[in-house]
C-alpha cells in the first residue's frame, strides 16, 4: 500500500517550530527594577500614565542590545507612605529587584531608609529633602529651592504688596514657606494673613472667609488631595484674588478649572511631558512622573551596562551610586538634568498658567 504524498505546505509549518526549538537560551545576567507607583487611589490617574511610560521605557530597552537582561516590576503603593515602606521591601525581598523608583515625595521618605539600610540604589520624584537621605538614594527632580528665586521674582513683577499664604503642614514646602517669610522680613512684601494646617484638613473655608479685603494674591502650598478640595471650597467661599503656588501644585488638581488664572512655577519639562503624556495615553496628566520613570529606567540601564562594559559583571550598588554621582548630565524624555551634590538633579524652571482648564507655559515678560 503506498501512503498518501506528504502537503510541502507542512514543512514550511515545521521551520519556526525548528528554528524556535534551536534558538539559543538567553543567559545573560538578569537586573531586575522595581517601581512603586500609585496605580490605586487618589493618585491613581498619574499611576496610570507612569504604568505607560515604563511599558514604553521596557520595549525601548527590550529592542536595545544589551549585555544584561532586564526586567522590570510595578508595584502599587496607593501613594500612602506606609504601603510604599511595604511596596519597596517585597521588592526588594521578594522580587530581588537590585534598584528601584518612587514616586511622591511621601513615597520617597518612606523608601529611603530602607534603600539605606539594604544599600539598594534608590531614585525618588521627591521635593522633600528626607527623600535623599543617605547614600543611596537620589531625586529626579528639582528642588523647591530651585523654584523659589522664580516664584519671588513673579512677585516682584506683579508688584503684590500684600499676600495671603495657606498651607497644607508638610516638609515639601518647608523650604518654600521659610523663603516667604525670609522675603517678607526683608520688606519685599507683606504676608498679611497666614493659615497652615494639619495633614488630613478637610474644611479650609473659614480661612478663606478670614482673607483680608486688601490682599492682592493667595498663595497655596499643599499636596493631594488636599490641593482639590482648597481649589472646590476657595470658589464656593473665596474672595476673587490671583492664585498663586509652586512646584507644581496646581498641576496635582484634575479639575484645573478651579484654578483658572491661577499661576505656578514648575520644572520647564512639565511642558514636554504633558505634549508626550497625551500623544502616548491620549490624556492631558500635566505630571513628569510618566516621562520621568522613563529616564530613570533608562538611567539605571545607563549605569549597569557601562558598568558591565568596563568591569565583564553586574555591577554592585556601589559601583552603580558611585557611577550616577560621577556622570551628573543627563538628556531625557524632560529635558536637560545634572545631578547637583545635593543629591537632586535639577532642571530649567518656567511659568505655567492656567487658561481654559489646561497649564500653559507663559515667558516672563507676558507675565
Amino acid at each position: 500500500m503506498t501512503s498518501a504524498p506528504l502537503n510541502p505546505f507542512f514543512f514550511l509549518l515545521l521551520f519556526p517550530l525548528a528554528l524556535l526549538a534551536t534558538e539559543a537560551p538567553d543567559v545573560r545576567p538578569v537586573v531586575r527594577i522595581g517601581i512603586a507607583v500609585p496605580v490605586t487611589g487618589n493618585m491613581a490617574h498619574v499611576g496610570e500614565s507612569i504604568v505607560a511610560w515604563e511599558k514604553k521605557a521596557a520595549a525601548e530597552i527590550s529592542q536595545t542590545p544589551t549585555a544584561l537582561h532586564y526586567e522590570f516590576v510595578v508595584e502599587d503603593d496607593m501613594s500612602l507612605p506606609r504601603q510604599t515602606a511595604l511596596t519597596v521591601r517585597r521588592l526588594v525581598q521578594l522580587n530581588k529587584v537590585r534598584a528601584f523608583l518612587t514616586y511622591t515625595s511621601g513615597a520617597g521618605v518612606a523608601a529611603a531608609p530602607y534603600a539605606e539600610n539594604t544599600r539598594t540604589p534608590h531614585i525618588a520624584i521627591a521635593y522633600d529633602s528626607r527623600a535623599v537621605a543617605g547614600e543611596y538614594s537620589l531625586s529626579y527632580i528639582a528642588p523647591i529651592s530651585d523654584h523659589m528665586p522664580p516664584f519671588l521674582k513673579l512677585i516682584a513683577k506683579r508688584q503684590y504688596k500684600k499676600l495671603a499664604l495657606f498651607m497644607v503642614l508638610n516638609s515639601t514646602w518647608k523650604p518654600a514657606l521659610d523663603a516667604l517669610h525670609t522675603a517678607a522680613a526683608d520688606g519685599a512684601f507683606e504676608i498679611a494673613y497666614e493659615k497652615i494646617y494639619e495633614p488630613g484638613t478637610r474644611d479650609f473655608r473659614l480661612g478663606f472667609q478670614m482673607i483680608p479685603d486688601d490682599v492682592e494674591a493667595v498663595i497655596f502650598l499643599s499636596g493631594s488631595p488636599e490641593i482639590s478640595i482648597m481649589g472646590t471650597q476657595y470658589c464656593q467661599v473665596g474672595p476673587r484674588k490671583p492664585l498663586l503656588s509652586v512646584g507644581g501644585v496646581f498641576a496635582l488638581a484634575p479639575d484645573k478649572s478651579l484654578f483658572e488664572g491661577a499661576i505656578d512655577v514648575h520644572s520647564q519639562g512639565l511642558f514636554r511631558a504633558d505634549k508626550m503624556n497625551r500623544q502616548l495615553t491620549g490624556q492631558p496628566i500635566y505630571s513628569t512622573a510618566g516621562p520621568s520613570i522613563h529616564d530613570e529606567m533608562l538611567l539605571f540601564v545607563k549605569a549597569y551596562e557601562e558598568l558591565y562594559r568596563t568591569t565583564g559583571r553586574t555591577a554592585s550598588s556601589e559601583e552603580v551610586m558611585r557611577y550616577l554621582h560621577g556622570h551628573p548630565d543627563w538628556s531625557g524624555a524632560i529635558g536637560d538634568a545634572h545631578l547637583g551634590d545635593d543629591k537632586y538633579y535639577h532642571m530649567p524652571i518656567a511659568y505655567a498658567k492656567i487658561e481654559n482648564g489646561q497649564l500653559t507655559e507663559i515667558p516672563f515678560d507676558q507675565l
